[in-house]
């Protein structure tokens, strides 16, 4: 029975600071091409997201027609112990950029 309660109150807490996850204030993402002809970083919290990084992104393959075929990655890592951003892994399309090491 004490195993249960204690495996119930994780699970409450897991679930109760993802609900109330709130991205720190002036956090980063740096997105790059595999050779670094686009870079760019997005700042949500001042409203530098990564639609403004897509537009700027399309901008810059349409005047650069040599690099139509470029994938834009992201280089930052999820980090699954921090589990209080597990909701953020699952729902921003941050993550859905393919991940490159620096």
């Amino acid at each position: 029975m004490k195993k249960r309660i204690a495996f119930g109150l994780v699970i409450l807490i897991v679930i109760l600071t993802n609900l109330f996850n709130m991205p720190s204030m002036g956090e980063t993402y740096s997105y790059q091409t595999v050779d670094r002809e686009f870079t760019y970083k997005t700042i949500p919290s001042k409203g530098i997201s990564e639609m403004n990084m897509d537009t700027a992104f399309g901008n810059f393959l349409l005047k650069n027609q040599q690099y139509k075929d470029l994938i834009l990655h992201r280089t930052f890592k999820r980090n699954w112990l921090k589990f209080w951003r597990w909701s953020d892994y699952l729902i921003n399309d941050r993550w859905d950029y393919p991940y490159l090491e620096k």
